[in-house]
């Protein structure tokens, strides 16, 4: 109820509308060509990429945050080896590089999980064309 009120009391301001406009025409043209494009595929296609911006920028804001505490930047483990074993700083860098790939492996099972919906709902629709086009030529 509460983000509801606050999305409506940022569409009064002058950039909020602004934004909300702006976004809406996008989406529009992004949704048509989608559809025309991949037909029943566009929904799956959307959300796996509204989850990959998602997860996305929650590895930039765990990097960020890493950054700003050890003003260092992590972004593989070998990095962490360059840290001595006794330093904290070893020890934030496989936490922050064990966070990023526990992340993607989400991401990951979340791209499988929905194509392998999609692909099994599609067979389907084949699979029954298939029967109706049997069905008429009897």
């Amino acid at each position: 109820m509460s983000s509801e009120l606050s999305q409506e009391n940022q569409r009064k301001t002058l950039l909020g509308k602004l934004t909300q406009s702006i976004l809406s025409n996008l989406w529009e043209i992004l949704d048509q060509v989608g559809q025309s494009l991949m037909g029943e595929l566009w929904p799956q296609v959307y959300s796996a990429v509204q989850d990959a911006i998602a997860l996305g920028i929650l590895l930039f804001i765990q990097g960020s945050f890493g950054f700003w505490i050890t003003g260092k930047n992590f972004s593989n483990f070998r990095s962490c080896y360059a840290e001595d074993p006794s330093a904290p700083s070893f020890y934030a860098c496989l936490i922050i590089v064990a966070g990023d790939f526990g992340l993607w492996i989400v991401l990951a099972g979340r791209f499988i999980a929905r194509f392998c919906i999609a692909f099994m709902s599609i067979k389907k629709y084949f699979n029954d064309q298939k029967k109706a086009l049997k069905r008429k030529s009897i």
